[in-house]
């Protein structure tokens, strides 16, 4: 066996002092990994659930909108549909008499788009993208 090491006798203290850029950069780690902590189960649930494809991402949006009632703007969800449906009425009552082969009005709306596909007595004139984007590009 060894010899026993001999008690010591005094006590050295070092002391680190961060000054303000290295206190950032500690802060700045900090925050990716709390970041990384978060996304990372997040990004693994997504993925294990699909959520990629776009009915997936179509799914994932509607819940968010129902589960924290929000309307996401331009995503028809499960609570427009009668907003869609009562505009499809409304754009089939004022062009209900408009002969065949004649130009319907311009649809300004989601509804009045799918009533011209569903229906079709339309020309290009009579596509509008604006009805389905919501007038973004305009």
């Amino acid at each position: 066996m060894g010899m026993p090491k001999p008690k010591p006798d005094q006590v050295i203290r070092f002391e680190v002092v961060l000054g303000s850029v290295e206190r950032e950069i500690v802060r700045d780690l900090r925050t990716a990994y709390t970041f990384n902590k978060v996304a990372n189960p997040l990004i693994t649930m997504i993925d294990d659930a699909g959520l990629w494809t776009k009915e997936g991402f179509a799914l994932f949006l509607t819940i968010v909108s129902i589960v924290f009632d929000v309307d996401i703007p331009y995503f028809p969800d499960i609570t427009d549909i009668g907003d869609i449906r009562r505009e499809f009425d409304e754009y089939r009552n004022a062009n209900e008499n408009t002969p065949p082969g004649e130009d319907r009005t311009p649809p300004s709306n989601l509804g009045g788009f799918l009533y011209n596909l569903r229906n079709p007595n339309w020309t290009f004139t009579d596509f509008s993208w604006s009805a389905v984007t919501g007038g973004i590009f305009d």
